[in-house]
């Protein structure tokens, strides 16, 4: 059996930046899938021996992204846990009868945003992602031990994509924010926008970003500038009604997704599944249960992949994590991910440049002649 991309944990000195620190742990021969911070990896399990200058025991100042996530790899270690997380693999599609539906938005409104996605035009190399618990008043807050376990389901969800595809050599570069707000809660409306603004807005005010997706963009963007990585994405999880299509536990709109954690307990044990599901949109994935209204013509993704898993017209379609609530992945969606290795040379296209050097009539004329006689 192949050893799991992020069993290991590396902790590290005399790094100071994540950058650093992802740098020192392929250097030592590992692979660094979280990059938690600047002085703790998930890598994977080869054989190495660390520098002698490692750490034994964890320091004292951990901060929330850092407790939070060694909480979460923790508790995937246990043997509870990982009964527990095969138990759960029931393989129904999202639109089916007690499955939670990941997609509170209208398809209309989705399409109108698949395109252009400049934070996460496809799923390769570095990507930063801030999970945000936003802490309502009274019972719509988060205890820091809440969010162990969401946490432990992302991890879960993203080494899954690194494991999936090792030529897209993916990192995620987490940040872990409780954000306290004391804004009411309004059960009297439907509509989606209205109901994320009551809290949205003001943590992107918090954070110092204008209000709106737009902030909510600009937030990502700066993510993505002070981590240094390729791509960034937002996750809010809320105990806020999210409204939306057919009572719905999470949407995503680039550049971020929201997790509506408190509809029902069985949701908490789908936010890996659901969560994966999410982050597949982020990165151009579509939709292919019925209710969608998803279309086998339709193309998304920095490759305009095809979605010919789509139900509607594939009469035996393969499993597939934006049909079901199961992670596997079906080749059009890999396509839309941008995993496609079209000449087979083992890169990826989005990232397989290629480059021609035509030699002009002045650069052969400007060339020694010792070196044209050569």
């Amino acid at each position: 059996m192949a050893q799991k991309l992020d069993s290991v944990l590396v902790q590290l000195s005399g790094t100071n930046t994540r950058n650093e620190a992802f740098d020192e742990v392929h250097r030592i021969g590992r692979r660094a899938t979280h990059v938690l911070s600047h002085r703790f990896v998930l890598g994977d399990a080869k054989p190495v021996s660390l520098p002698e200058s490692v750490p034994k025991a964890l320091p004292s100042d951990l901060n929330l992204t850092e407790r939070v996530s060694l909480a979460a790899a923790q508790l995937r270690s246990t043997v509870e846990d990982q009964k527990g997380r095969r138990s759960r693999r029931k393989k129904r599609t999202w639109d089916q009868e007690q499955a939670f539906s990941p997609d509170a938005l209208d398809r209309s409104v989705r399409v109108a945003v698949t395109k252009p996605r400049p934070l996460s035009e496809y799923m390769i190399g570095k990507v930063a992602y801030a999970v945000i618990f936003v802490n309502g008043p009274g019972n719509r807050s988060f205890t820091e031990d809440e969010m162990i376990k969401p946490t432990a389901d992302i991890q879960e969800a993203l080494s899954w994509y690194a494991d999936l595809e090792p030529r897209a050599h993916l990192s995620w570069f987490p940040e872990i924010h409780a954000v306290p707000i004391d804004e009411p809660v309004d059960l009297a409306s439907t509509d989606l926008e209205a109901l994320e603004a009551v809290w949205r807005d003001p943590i992107m005010k918090i954070f110092g970003f204008q209000v709106g997706i737009d902030g909510v963009a600009a937030f990502a963007e700066s993510l993505r500038k002070q981590l240094q990585t390729d791509w960034s994405f937002v996750a809010f999880f809320t105990k806020y009604p999210i409204g939306g299509r057919d009572g719905a536990d999470a949407y995503a709109e680039t550049p971020r997704i929201v997790m509506a954690v408190d509809h029902d307990e069985g949701f908490v044990a789908s936010i890996k599944e659901v969560f994966a599901h999410e982050v597949g949109h982020i990165f151009g994935c579509l939709d292919e249960y019925v209710t969608s209204g998803c279309v086998c013509s339709e193309v998304s993704g920095y490759l305009d992949g095809p979605n010919g898993n789509c139900v509607t017209c594939n009469g035996a379609p393969a499993s597939c994590v934006m049909l079901q609530e199961d992670l596997e992945l079906c080749s059009f969606s890999r396509v839309q991910l941008g995993w496609r290795d079209s000449n087979g040379n083992g890169v990826l296209d989005p990232e397989d440049v290629e480059i021609t050097f035509i030699a002009t009539e002045t650069d052969v004329l400007a060339t020694p002649a010792s070196v044209l006689a050569r």
